[in-house]
């Protein structure tokens, strides 16, 4: 693999661990709307990290994903949830696809 992917994969790993955390921290909160506007300051500031990190071009395709996708069911922690889920499917299937489309590093 080469440098800049090892350094994308890397960044994303840490992401994926963020959201985790945020996962966690979401299942025990008593204040959804508080927890769900921590969650679009960090969205913000990580698609801005993955456009540095990984590209432009990625951090596109998920911003419309991430800022312009609701989940309308009336459950703000369900909401939240869900929300959370989506980006942690996301990262995650970035990571995939950096690793399946870099060559191995000899």
């Amino acid at each position: 693999m080469s440098q800049p992917s090892n350094e994308a994969l890397a960044f994303l790993h840490g992401q994926i661990e963020d959201l985790t955390t945020i996962q966690a921290r979401a299942k025990k909160t008593t204040n959804a709307m508080a927890e769900t506007e921590k969650f679009l300051q960090w969205k913000k500031e990580t698609l801005a990290l993955i456009s540095q990190n990984v590209g432009e071009t990625f951090a596109k395709q998920l911003t419309g994903d991430w800022l312009e996708v609701t989940f309308a069911g009336g459950d703000v922690f369900e909401e939240l949830e869900d929300d959370i889920d989506m980006c942690l499917r996301h990262i995650k299937k970035l990571a995939r696809d950096i690793e399946r489309s870099s060559p191995p590093s000899l």
